[in-house]
């Protein structure tokens, strides 16, 4: 599973230190976490440069085949869930995923102080899981498929 999204990750991190030698992109250290009870695996991702700055993901769900409006729309508002901050959806509608992702400063940060961020991610990201389904349509790719937050009925948990 991990797999299947490492590269986009990795793809955030160039842009965001603009790391285009082949070298120092490689630099980039990315480890797979578990973290009990949250189900999901937790990505880990270092950018080059002995950067502080950590990027900790989940793939929320896979994307139908056809992406539909209402669904880009749903990703959108939940972008501006004021209970998912400091986290934030990407969507890559080419790898057919939605990602979750919380980029954190880890200066200086002790073992303890570090599994707390983690546990604070894993519940952010828990919280990211059930919005993005509730916000998934029924049928994604139906042209009248209701938009985020109307006609409960429509929506799928």
């Amino acid at each position: 599973m991990a797999q299947d999204y490492r590269i986009t990750v990795k793809d955030w991190i160039r842009q965001a230190t603009g790391a285009q030698d082949a070298d120092e992109f490689e630099q980039t250290g990315i480890t797979v976490l578990s973290i009990s009870p949250f189900p999901e695996a937790i990505i880990l991702a270092h950018p080059p440069e002995n950067s502080e700055v950590f990027i900790l993901a989940i793939q929320v769900d896979a994307l139908d085949a056809d992406v539909h409006p209402t669904l880009l729309s749903n990703v959108l508002q939940l972008n501006c869930d004021p209970d998912l901050l400091p986290g934030a959806f990407a969507l890559e509608p080419q790898e057919q995923i939605v990602l979750y992702r919380w980029v954190v400063d880890l200066p200086g940060m002790d073992d303890t102080t570090f599994q707390n961020v983690l546990g604070n991610f894993a519940v952010l990201a828990g919280k990211a899981l059930d919005a993005y389904r509730d916000a998934l349509p029924v049928d994604a790719a139906a042209p009248d498929a209701q938009a985020f937050g109307q006609a409960p009925g429509m929506l799928r948990a």
